[in-house]
């Protein structure tokens, strides 16, 4: 996708490590390279600090988020992205999350101990994750729970609409209602919906 732009650019400044993929065409063989390869590791960093120095100072960022829904990353490579980060911008805080099936997919108190991140966001769908015998709200319940013993937690992604788009809108502003009160009284220091249109934030 990338490397047709190069081709329109002034290529004479760049580094070794720009000039190995850009250049000489040498790309990763396997995904997750991504995250032990010094040359796509230091092209990561330039790329970070470049965007950062743009976003430092937009008082609409809350916070950066790695990577969304991380899979099989070495916490090396996530604090090594956090230091990076903070050496341009010390003041907006940094998080990561892992997929959409809560505890299934990432344990919150092993980043939370592990990794140099400022809070973790959980993502929990009822849908893909989760079957029939399942009940939605006892795993946000405990989820929840256990986000705060592990420290500074909370919902990342989590969503009413999941339960069917065709649902009726009072369904999902329910769904919506439960799973923002129970995060919060669960001492959750907030969360974030994906797709509910505004609505939670007036229930």
């Amino acid at each position: 996708y990338c490397l047709p732009v190069w081709k329109g650019l002034d290529q004479s400044k760049l580094t070794a490590a720009q000039r190995r993929f850009v250049v000489e065409g040498r790309l990763l063989d396997e995904i997750g390279q991504k995250y032990t390869d010094p040359d796509a590791i230091a092209c990561q960093d330039l790329y970070a600090t470049e965007l950062i120095r743009y976003l430092k100072e937009n008082p609409q960022v809350f916070a950066y988020e790695l990577e969304n829904e991380q899979v099989a990353v070495p916490k090396e490579w996530i604090n090594h992205a956090c230091e990076t980060i903070r050496k341009v911008d010390r003041r907006t805080p940094i998080c990561m999350s892992h997929g959409g099936g809560g505890l299934n997919t990432g344990d919150p108190y092993y980043w939370r101990t592990q990794a140099t991140i400022d809070f973790y966001t959980y993502h929990r769908y009822p849908t893909g994750t989760t079957n029939a015998d399942e009940d939605y709200g006892l795993a946000s319940d405990v989820l929840t729970r256990y986000g705060r013993m592990a420290g500074r937690c909370f919902y990342g992604e989590c969503v009413g609409d999941e339960f069917g788009y065709g649902s009726p809108e009072p369904t999902r502003r329910q769904v919506a209602r439960d799973l923002i009160w129970t995060s919060l009284v669960n001492a959750n220091p907030g969360c974030f919906f994906w797709n509910n249109r505004g609505y939670e934030v007036n229930e």
